[in-house]
């Protein structure tokens, strides 16, 4: 496997050369998938990322796996999984300029506009993480940001008078006061 420098993991890479390879017709609908050995070759990546990425689109109703059967692609896109709706959702507003590089969202907006629980808006915020179109808020639990230029949301609070007014100083000193 060849190291990378894009923001992309190894499975959200392999997603979405997946994902462009069924939706540019490179796969056919009811065509099954190449061999999993030279599928995961022609990706780069191990056989456990390319098992996650073929999860991934099962659950996104791109493709169909059964038990000793090779994953094939489905004629009719199956109703997707909440989990890929909400990084489809992600995706598709960063591609649009819906949202904007750096800009902050709320998980909790997502389970609110998306009509999701929390564990499934977090889990299709990681789906979009792993594809480098999200990063984790660097320091608000329960946000996370669109990749791009970092913003300025962790900026330090101001610091207080360095001395206190001779008049608040004296109850403080005598431990009468606050």
């Amino acid at each position: 496997m060849t190291s990378s420098t894009s923001p992309q993991t190894t499975v959200g890479r392999a997603t979405a050369i997946l994902r462009a390879r069924i939706v540019s017709g490179s796969y056919p609908p009811e065509a099954p998938l190449p061999l999993l050995q030279s599928l995961a070759a022609s990706l780069d990546v191990g056989m456990q990322s390319l098992h996650e990425a073929l999860g991934r689109l099962a659950a996104e109703g791109l493709i169909a796996r059964g038990i000793r059967r090779r994953p094939y692609v489905l004629t009719e896109p199956a109703t997707p999984s909440p989990v890929a709706r909400v990084a489809h959702h992600l995706r598709s507003g960063v591609a649009d300029g819906v949202y904007a590089p750096g800009q902050e969202i709320s998980v909790f907006a997502l389970v609110e506009t998306m009509g999701v629980s929390w564990p499934v808006a977090e889990l299709g915020c990681t789906w979009a993480r792993h594809e480098g179109y999200l990063r984790n808020h660097p320091c608000r639990s329960g946000h996370v940001l669109i990749a791009g230029e970092p913003a300025d949301y962790c900026l330090p609070e101001p610091p207080g008078p360095a001395v206190l007014p001779s008049d608040q100083l004296e109850p403080v000193l005598s431990g009468r006061g606050t």
